[in-house]
């Protein structure tokens, strides 16, 4: 036989229970006979009314502070804790031009700069034979510069020029190497120095192919 006991709380039909509530949505004592006994809310005091309710504006404002609060920490998050990684201006950084170092950067710019013509494709009559390389450095150059040729094929020298300055130019020269009849592929390259002091700036390549006749 089960030992736990059971209890209820049987109410008379006769005397329902009615609640009133005031201005302020408190819960106020229901309104029933006296000579009934009357329920108290589970933890109230034996000796007083029950428990009050909280006004549900208090717990509205207490979200909106909550939210507030919350917002306020994200901004601080975002504003003091930056992430390093990103591309950041120069604290000491200046707008404006520093005095000489443009005129040396574009010195140098002219000095890095060429511009050269050559033939393409140049043809020997023979092996010895002069050949119409037309190698010109153009006026507009701030810079000389020497011309080499050497064969695609093992990279065989197999014509050198002295330096030209600007507005110089060679018409024909022969090979430095009796070459058979045929056609060779070759790469010319440029090499720039500086006009006072021949200090090498560069080098430039351009592709060609030699035409020997016979």
């Amino acid at each position: 036989m089960d030992d736990k006991k059971r209890y209820s709380l049987v109410q008379p039909p006769e005397a329902p229970t009615r609640f009133h509530f005031g201005d302020d949505a408190a819960l106020c004592a229901p309104d029933r006979d006296q000579a009934h006994p009357q329920a108290h809310p589970v933890g109230s005091d034996q000796g007083g009314g029950p428990k009050k309710i909280k006004p549900i504006r208090f717990f509205v404002a207490g979200v909106c502070i909550v939210l507030v609060a919350c917002a306020c920490f994200l901004a601080y998050v975002a504003f003091f804790h930056k992430d390093e990684g990103a591309l950041q201006p120069d604290p000491n950084v200046k707008v404006g031009t520093l005095t000489g170092a443009s005129a040396d950067l574009d010195k140098i710019a002219e000095e890095a700069q060429v511009s050269f013509s050559i033939n393409a494709a140049p043809e020997f009559e023979t092996g010895t034979a002069p050949g119409n390389l037309t190698i010109e450095n153009l006026e507009i150059n701030n810079n000389r510069f020497t011309v080499a040729i050497n064969l695609e094929e093992d990279g065989r020298e197999v014509y050198r020029s002295g330096y030209l300055d600007p507005g110089q130019y060679i018409e024909s020269a022969p090979l430095s190497e009796d070459l058979p009849p045929g056609d060779y592929p070759a790469v010319a390259t440029i090499e720039t120095f500086r006009l006072s002091d021949n200090t090498p700036i560069g080098r430039v390549a351009a592709e060609l192919v030699l035409h020997v006749k016979g």
